[in-house]
């Protein structure tokens, strides 16, 4: 601005030392410095719009490095704590696996314990079952014994008896 007031001063001097002149020429003078300057203005603006354009854009390179590194740095912790997840989930599998094989074994040995129990059990019923259809059997055959020894002295009796009455019989038939 101050280079714009001196030459307006410098033209104000000219037209002040100067003689009168035909005012066309000092119009056209006086148009083309406007001209120039604002020709001078709208480079000096231009110039200023480039460099701000400029740091805006290097500004934003920088932003966008600095996002891109943020955002890398996500990821790489993302994928450090899903390796460490996976770590974590495949030693508690490995652990529930060892559990479970642990608990499968000892529910084996409880059950073929138990059916060994139940076996033993079972053989100590049947025996004792045995035992007392044997004991009933002899018992039965006892009796059937019994019977039979009671059959045959019922039936001596009778036959001696029957002797006895028919040798009685026989003494008073011949007895006159």
């Amino acid at each position: 601005m101050a280079e714009n007031d001196a030459s307006l001063r410098e033209q104000i001097g000219r037209l002040q030392s100067a003689q009168a002149v035909d005012p066309t020429e000092n119009v056209v003078e006086y148009v083309r410095s406007a001209v120039r300057r604002l020709d001078d203005l709208a480079a000096a603006q231009s110039l200023g719009m480039r460099r701000e354009m400029d740091l805006r854009a290097q500004h934003q390179r920088e932003l966008a490095a600095a996002e891109k590194e943020r955002l890398d740095a996500i990821r790489s912790i993302d994928a450090q704590a899903i390796s460490l997840a996976s770590q974590q989930v495949a030693s508690v599998a490995q652990g529930l696996e060892t559990k479970i094989n642990n608990l499968a074994e000892s529910q084996r040995q409880q059950l073929a314990s138990m059916a060994t129990l139940l076996q033993d059990r079972l053989s100590s019923v049947e025996r004792n079952q045995y035992t007392g259809q044997g004991i009933k059997a002899q018992q039965v055959e006892g009796r059937e014994q019994n019977n039979w020894l009671v059959g045959v002295l019922v039936a001596s009796l009778v036959g001696v008896l029957g002797l006895i009455v028919g040798a009685i019989g026989l003494v008073i038939a011949l007895t006159p």
